[in-house]
């Protein structure tokens, strides 16, 4: 039976006493999902009896679910950017994402 991993990576500036800016943003992934995650991005504010609220602002997630598929996906490549599409990727960058973290790293096939 696979384990869930769940991660978090958070990179969160408060901004109370700090830079002010009062955002923070917050990644977030499942093994169970293909690795399918999350960015979020929160408004933080603090009353002035010392409380904290957060509000969320946006979601990558639900931004990319509304584009549907007219969206694309880029990457550098030798001469500037091209597509993110299998047929643009080198052998090795192939056989990098041709893999099942979660079945000993062994390849997927998935491609």
């Amino acid at each position: 039976m696979d384990a869930v991993r769940r991660g978090s990576s958070p990179a969160i500036n408060s901004g109370v006493g700090d830079d002010g800016t009062g955002y923070a943003f917050q990644a977030s992934y499942a093994s169970d999902k293909n690795w399918a995650g999350d960015l979020i991005a929160t408004k933080k504010t603090l009353d002035g009896f010392g409380n904290t609220t957060s509000q969320k602002i946006w979601s990558a997630k639900d931004k990319l679910d509304a584009m549907g598929t007219a969206r694309t996906i880029k990457m550098v490549s030798g001469t500037g950017l091209t597509d993110f599409e299998w047929s643009s990727l080198t052998a090795a960058q192939k056989v990098a994402l041709n893999r099942n973290p979660d079945v000993n790293n062994n390849a997927d096939t998935l491609g």
